[in-house]
């Protein structure tokens, strides 16, 4: 029998570059320190790359040499964002305004301004030739990606996903949260990074982290995400066949509705400090498997990670903790 599981993970934070200093939890700040792309990733291909594609294509390259995975054509990449480079949007469009003419823009910076430009130059980067793509979803995004992966693999498109989130901090996606913010909402500080894990099916004994039980998603049209995000995860809990009473640990953006709805389970595992926007779902994920590989007493419980965006959506994933690293 053969199951969906996460075999890897790899992370670039503010905690530093790669699973150990995730695993040390010791951050600096709300940026990831020390990092640019020409020094993680050289000075050939990287002048004009933005900082979210430099962090999704040195976090990928840490999870391929981590796991020895094989970049052939049975292996896919989904990364999930909201927009991509807001940044890179923003500055290129005021470009064209602010010129001579508008069309003396550097044509250098327009791939930065397309959404799958992050997932495109991982491919190109690291050789990937399987199905390559994007996932928008703001901070529900990382699940959303996760529950794609599943189709790809169960309609056997691919083999292997390497399957993550990437956010940048600028002041572009510092004003679009702004806007976009529930007026009850309490601000938090930005942070960026990218995390990634790599899904395989396997058979039953395989060597893994976590299977992926369920993944769910919702979206609230009628303005009570609460009911949403409920029904999201009951829907969860059912495929999975786990009773909520069964779940070790929960992982959340921090919204009201998962907190209400949360409340009382035993174990609360932080993602990163501040709001990491369409990376936040994979960095608690990622918080998951980091807190059940500092504590094997932890393999065969389950856990359940949430999020819920802005936009009204919400998402859900079951785990079972199945493993040590391979």
């Amino acid at each position: 029998m053969t199951k969906l599981v996460l075999t890897g993970w790899s992370a670039i934070s503010p905690y530093g570059r790669g699973r150990e200093a995730f695993l040390g939890r010791r951050a600096t700040g709300h940026d990831v320190p020390d990092f640019s792309a020409r020094e993680a990733l050289g000075s050939k291909g990287t002048r004009s790359m933005t900082r979210l594609t430099a962090l999704a294509i040195a976090t990928v390259g840490d999870l391929i040499a981590d796991t020895g995975c094989d970049t052939g054509a049975d292996t896919g990449l989904v990364l999930g964002t909201t927009t991509g480079s807001a940044q890179s949007m923003m500055d290129f469009t005021r470009s064209s305004l602010t010129a001579a003419r508008p069309h003396r823009v550097d044509p250098a910076l327009f791939p930065n301004t397309v959404m799958n430009c992050a997932a495109g130059q991982c491919a190109i980067w690291h050789g990937l030739r399987g199905p390559n793509v994007t996932i928008a979803g703001g901070r529900t995004a990382g699940l959303m990606a996760l529950s794609y992966t599943g189709r790809l693999i169960r309609s056997h498109r691919a083999k292997r996903v390497l399957v993550g989130a990437a956010e940048e901090c600028s002041p572009a996606r510092a004003r679009l949260i702004d806007l976009a913010r529930p007026p009850h909402e309490i601000p938090k500080p930005l942070t960026e990074g990218c995390a990634a894990t790599l899904a395989e099916s396997v058979d039953h004994d395989a060597p893994g982290r976590a299977e992926i039980l369920a993944v769910r998603s919702r979206l609230c049209l009628d303005g009570s995400p609460g009911a949403a995000l409920r029904d999201c995860v009951d829907a969860a809990l059912v495929s999975a066949s786990c009773a909520g009473n069964r779940i070790w640990a929960v992982s959340g953006t921090g919204t009201t509705q998962e907190r209400e709805l949360l409340a009382g389970r035993p174990t609360w595992i932080d993602g990163l400090p501040g709001d990491a926007s369409s990376a936040s779902a994979t960095f608690q994920l990622v918080s998951v498997l980091a807190a059940a590989e500092l504590n094997p007493s932890h393999v065969d419980r389950f856990a359940l990670v949430t999020a819920v965006d802005t936009d009204g959506s919400s998402a859900c994933v079951v785990l079972r903790l199945i493993g040590s690293p391979r």
